[in-house]
């Protein structure tokens, strides 16, 4: 069913993400479903070169001596000339640097750019304390981000009174300003039939993803109801919000939904995934169903093709590319083993196994149909490893997981190393698997990593790029230390720009959105 509802832009002023474990369970169970301002371009300054007008001939030829002493007097004239200018230039260049730093920089162009330019954007200003997503403009000029205002909605909540209010904010990634803002549950709402006044509803969200053509965000939902006598909760209905940015409809589409109760995680990689057709709402597709496909490629009329092997170490453009790989921003985890009931917090690592999880929209393109969440949900072989006890994946709601081989040799150094640091000893009392959350440049050539590792606080305050041929650290970017951390362990994310000139953080451990643009290049 589809209904259209007026564009609105209202400017108005999972919990914090669920512990990756708890988001792990969510998954087995739906399986089955922030400048310093720029310098600008240089100044061009061009000093106009000296120009002469020819004297009137001599009626009388001069003599050797004449010519001589007037070579000297010219010479000198010159020589007083230069002296001049250079003293003029060193008094405004003074004057410059006493009265206008900013003047001084346009002279100085590019090469006065710093390297890495910081923004920090506090969404709480907006009164959203619970971020969830990004999307940039294909253009890289903006930026679109997903949150809560209060806290993040779960599936399993048992107060109801929680539950939140989505919001959209777009940036100007420049300024930092902002550009629109929506409630999208306001739109969803009003374009839907009413609920029982005895059931209570939340609108939890799967994401959000920015058109190729530049005029769209696509939000998929879940419509979670909420049995007001056992506090229950159930996925009633599944849909698209598409937000129209020129002003025109936005759409909304919806549908029945049921979760699967017999559960089979052969299918947890793209558990939750719907393909629609968004010129008419209708859901074409459930699921890639492709176990091991690393990369897929758009055929005719919507069909995704899964391929073994990715086309090149670029990761594709889920947004209207013709193809893309399962590397998109996501996370990195060992994996853990459920928790034994005896001692609930012990959570103990499975031998080899290192999951990849990663959740995006995708665009064909030609615009018409979009798949979302693309969850990708699969472990890591590394090289000369050996593969995890197939009992154990079974015993602890893995299934039969489908094996990959890792992007590149950062990927592989990060598993075998930064988070093997962890022993088996350091897990006992945690609720969150080691790991980090992983983005890769548009051309898969610099890998992004922000730590989460037990016990190190430090790496909080720290995102790190890596070449990722030869799994060489290249620097560390750094969060505004000023800040204080708001809860720990919990959900962040990395979203390259297109172009790969700048790098966005969410993170709800400091409720902030940080932007580094970067004005040299990486490797």
């Amino acid at each position: 069913m589809a209904t259209s509802d007026p564009g609105e832009r209202e400017v108005s002023a999972q919990s914090e993400a669920a512990a990756r474990e708890r988001r792990l369970a969510a998954l087995r169970e739906l399986a089955g479903e922030r400048l310093h301002t720029g310098v600008t371009d240089a100044s061009q300054r061009a000093i106009s070169a000296p120009t002469t007008t020819p004297s009137a001939p001599s009626s009388a030829p001069s003599s050797p001596g004449a010519s001589v002493a007037a070579a000297k007097r010219g010479r000198g004239a010159w020589v007083w000339s230069v002296a001049l200018v250079v003293v003029a230039i060193a008094v405004i260049a003074g004057v410059v640097v006493r009265y206008s730093p900013t003047l001084l920089a346009r002279f100085a162009g590019k090469a006065g750019q710093p390297a890495i330019v910081t923004r920090t954007i506090s969404p709480q200003n907006e009164n959203i304390s619970c971020l969830i997503g990004t999307a940039w403009s294909p253009q890289g000029d903006r930026v679109a981000l997903l949150g809560y205002q209060g806290v993040c909605p779960q599936f399993d909540f048992s107060n109801t009174s929680t539950a939140s209010t989505g919001s959209v904010t777009v940036y100007d990634v420049a300024t930092g300003g902002i550009k629109a803002q929506f409630q999208p549950d306001s739109i969803i709402t009003r374009a839907m039939p009413p609920v029982s006044a005895q059931t209570q509803q939340s609108i939890v969200y799967g994401g959000i993803s920015w058109s190729a053509n530049e005029q769209t965000l696509a939000l998929p939902f879940v419509i979670v109801a909420v049995n007001p006598f056992d506090f229950s909760t159930s996925a009633t209905q599944v849909g698209l919000l598409l937000i129209n940015l020129s002003g025109n409809q936005n759409r909304v589409f919806y549908h029945s939904y049921q979760m699967v109760e017999t559960l089979d995680t052969t299918s947890a990689q793209t558990a939750g995934g719907f393909e629609w057709d968004t010129h008419t709402g209708n859901i074409i597709g459930h699921n890639l169903e492709q176990p091991g496909a690393v990369a897929y490629r758009w055929g005719a009329l919507g069909k995704l093709i899964p391929l073994k092997q990715a086309p090149s170490m670029a990761i594709g453009n889920p947004v209207g590319g013709q193809t893309f790989s399962i590397w998109q921003p996501g996370e990195a985890q060992i994996g853990l083993a459920q928790p034994n009931p005896a001692n609930p917090t012990a959570l103990m690592p499975i031998p080899d196994l290192y999951l990849w999880l990663s959740s995006f929209g995708a665009w064909s393109p030609d615009g018409r149909y979009f798949y979302a969440p693309a969850v990708m949900f699969t472990n890591v072989a590394l090289p000369g490893a050996n593969a995890p006890d197939p009992g154990l994946l079974k015993k602890n709601g893995y299934g039969s997981l489908a094996t990959v081989a890792p992007h590149d040799s950062a990927l592989t150094g990060f598993y075998s190393s930064s988070l093997q640091q962890v022993s088996f000893e350091e897990q006992n009392g945690l609720l969150t698997p080691p790991g980090a959350y992983v983005a890769w440049s548009p051309d898969g050539r610099v890998m992004a990593a922000r730590p989460q590792l037990p016990g190190d606080n430090a790496s909080l305050f720290t995102v790190t790029l890596y070449n990722s041929a030869t799994g060489a650290p290249l620097m560390t970017l750094r969060h505004d230390t000023k800040l204080a951390a708001a809860s720990t362990g919990a959900f962040a994310s990395l979203n390259w720009s297109p172009d790969g000139k700048r790098l966005a953080l969410i993170d709800n451990t400091f409720d902030t959105l940080t932007i580094w643009t970067f004005n040299k290049s990486l490797v």
